[in-house]
């Protein structure tokens, strides 16, 4: 039976203007031979783009292109009834998640091994009506990421220096805690942060090394409040011995609903594209959102 994929090539994400981005469509199509390949060059279109392959029988969605449109995607999969599968390639700038689907292997390797892979649903966190399968960020790190992407795209000089300035403003507010956490409908908030990060089915399953796995059932909200720099590196120790939630500085909540007030609009980060909306900002929980090919 012939598989039919549809390769969703986004030409102005950041690894086509890498060293080697050059030929990057010829080199995925090639890899890909052991299928019907249609190729779609998007750009802010990918969701409609994927919808319409959908539309047109596609087995896989095989995005190529940086983090929003292998989020956009996916979210599209998710809320079509349509019965296709997404194979995210890690061409982003985070690649959050290829990163959980498919560990370090390339986009060449990913699509050459994909016609032995099996589908795998995973769950989903919606923030409004935009979902994310991997993690959101509230607050302070999604201010680093943003000032991060400004210093990558700006280059050198003024521009350059501006950009320099907001990272450290951004590192300044790590340690104000000006987020107010409600879980599940209660009017009384349950913790104030400057940080948080909001996993569907648990961090755990985000970062196992092992079989992809959807995880339990409701979202995983991490909060931090670190005091100062001591605070903050104390944290960053506990997450890579893996004993993070058992830091005095972080809380650690399931919830089906979580509401986050801060004082202004918010800086977030879903599945590694920033974004900006206004307070406060309501997640909620997809059970097996979306289909994703997976070895």
């Amino acid at each position: 039976m012939t598989v039919r994929l549809t390769l969703l090539f986004n030409p102005y994400a950041g690894a086509m203007q890498r060293p080697g981005g050059a030929g990057l469509r010829a080199r995925l199509e090639a890899a890909a031979q052991w299928a019907d390949v249609a190729v779609r060059v998007v750009g802010d279109d990918a969701a409609a783009a994927a919808r319409e392959a959908c539309d047109e029988g596609a087995d896989i969605l095989a995005v190529a292109g940086g983090d929003g449109t292998a989020r956009a995607v996916a979210e599209a999969a998710a809320k079509s009834a349509c019965p296709v599968s997404v194979m995210p390639l890690p061409l982003g700038t985070t690649n959050l998640l290829p990163r959980r689907l498919y560990g370090v292997r390339t986009a060449e390797q990913i699509l050459a091994e994909a016609k032995d892979y099996t589908p795998v649903r995973l769950h989903a966190g919606a923030l409004g009506e935009r979902y994310f399968f991997i993690l959101a960020a509230a607050g302070f790190p999604s201010r680093l990421a943003e000032a991060r992407e400004d210093i990558r795209l700006r280059g050198k000089g003024r521009r350059f220096l501006d950009a320099l300035g907001r990272a450290r403003s951004a590192l300044g507010s790590a340690f104000k805690p000006s987020l107010k956490l409600y879980a599940d409908g209660s009017p009384v908030y349950f913790h104030r942060a400057s940080a948080v990060l909001v996993a569907p089915g648990g961090l755990d399953a985000v970062l196992s090394m092992g079989p992809v796995e959807a995880g339990r059932t409701q979202l995983e909200c991490i909060a931090a409040r670190p005091r100062h720099v001591f605070d903050a590196a104390g944290i960053t120790v506990a997450a890579l011995m893996r004993d993070w939630r058992e830091h005095a500085r972080v809380r650690q909540r399931w919830v089906d609903e979580l509401v986050v007030r801060g004082r202004d609009r918010l800086p977030v980060m879903l599945d590694g594209e920033p974004a900006e909306i206004d307070s406060p900002a309501a997640f909620s929980f997809i059970p097996e959102a979306a289909s994703f090919l997976a070895p």
